[in-house]
C-alpha cells in the first residue's frame, strides 16, 4: 500500500510546492460549505481524497494482517 500512494503524494507535494496548498489539510478547506467542519479538530485531509481521523476509544485490541485475514475468513 505504502508504494501505491507515492503517485499521490508526488502530486500533492508539486501542488504545495506550485500553489501553497498544505498537503495535510483541515477538512474546511476541502468542504466549505459544510459548518460542521469549521469546528472539527480530530479529522484532517491528506489532499483531497484521503481523510484521516484519530480512534481514541478502544473496543476491541486486533492487530490485522492480510495473511491473518484470510485465515480468519476461511
Amino acid at each position: 500500500m505504502r508504494y501505491s500512494l507515492l503517485p499521490y503524494f508526488y502530486t500533492l507535494f508539486r501542488e504545495a510546492s506550485v500553489n501553497g496548498i498544505p498537503v495535510m489539510r483541515p477538512l474546511w478547506l476541502e468542504f466549505p460549505d459544510d459548518k460542521e467542519t469549521y469546528n472539527n479538530g480530530e479529522a484532517f485531509m491528506v489532499g483531497p481524497s484521503l481523510l484521516a481521523q484519530g480512534i481514541y476509544e478502544e473496543v476491541y485490541k486486533i492487530t490485522c494482517f492480510p495473511c491473518l485475514m484470510n485465515n480468519l475468513l476461511k
